[in-house]
């Protein structure tokens, strides 16, 4: 088990999780990866200190940003280098392969989305007005 590829998918997988509760209307994981993100996130918030904690709460306000994931993965691989133990139990949580798009992704998808809507209401309002 390599600690930055584990991060990673621990990172991503949290990070779309957070996204997933933000935009409610959209189901970014399915029902297992979401069962397994929430047991991850529940972990990193019961074990995690010190700057590490920090990238987590940083992570938990604007999951959308790729420089919280980046940091993130850098801190929680260092603090799991430390922790092997927790290491163990994440990798068992999080599947090895995500069949997942990457956060910044659908970010990108959502964001599209949520332009296209508000340009709809806004030619909705402009025309009812007119």
């Amino acid at each position: 088990m390599g600690i930055e590829p584990l991060a990673t998918r621990v990172v991503e997988l949290v990070a779309l999780a957070l996204l997933s509760a933000q935009v409610s209307s959209a189901q970014l994981l399915g029902d297992d990866e979401l069962a397994r993100a929430r047991t991850a996130h529940g972990q990193l918030q019961e074990h995690l200190t010190g700057r590490a904690r920090e990238a987590l709460e940083d992570l938990q306000q604007h999951p959308e940003s790729e420089d919280n994931r980046a940091d993130l993965r850098k801190q929680l691989g260092r603090f799991l280098l430390a922790r092997p133990s927790l290491a163990y139990e994440l990798d068992h949580i999080v599947p090895k392969s995500l069949d997942i798009e990457p956060a910044d992704a659908v970010m990108n998808r959502v964001g599209s989305a949520l332009n296209r809507a508000a340009r709809e209401v806004g030619s909705f309002h402009k025309a009812r007005i007119e």
